[in-house]
């Protein structure tokens, strides 16, 4: 559940860019464009291209699910704080991750938004039971 993390990030995200509207009269509003560094955002699915980004055992600084939950945390924080705490009406995120999961396709996004449309992301960062 862990990989699909970014996919929900940029679709949450994305909702953000459908707010714009365009006046009856014809005219246009001034909006709001961000452009956000996110400083190595990478999922914690252990594949990755560099070693900085897997967790380590007994390494409380090492990538794991506490720390990317601490850092979209952040995230959300500085999105909430523009346009009054709607956010940006169009947002660009740099330094994501360029997942190298093989098997972090998603065959149906209907479907899967569906299954996991109540899904938090406090709950797919805990510990698999």
């Amino acid at each position: 559940m862990r990989r699909w993390l970014l996919i929900l990030l940029t679709l949450l995200c994305g909702t953000a860019m459908a707010r714009a509207d365009v006046p009856a009269s014809g005219q246009g509003r001034e909006f709001v464009v961000m452009t956000y560094n996110v400083e190595n955002l990478f999922d914690v699915d252990r594949v990755s291209r560099f070693e900085d980004y897997e967790e380590r055992e007994n390494d409380p600084n090492s990538y794991g699910p506490s720390k990317l939950l601490a850092k979209l945390e952040g995230i959300r924080r500085v999105l909430a704080s523009v346009g009054g705490g709607t956010g940006p009406d169009v947002l660009l995120l740099c330094e994501l991750e360029i997942d190298f999961t093989p098997e972090s396709r998603v065959a149906d996004l209907r479907e899967f938004l569906k299954a996991h449309g109540g899904t938090t992301t406090r709950q797919m960062l805990a510990p698999q039971a």
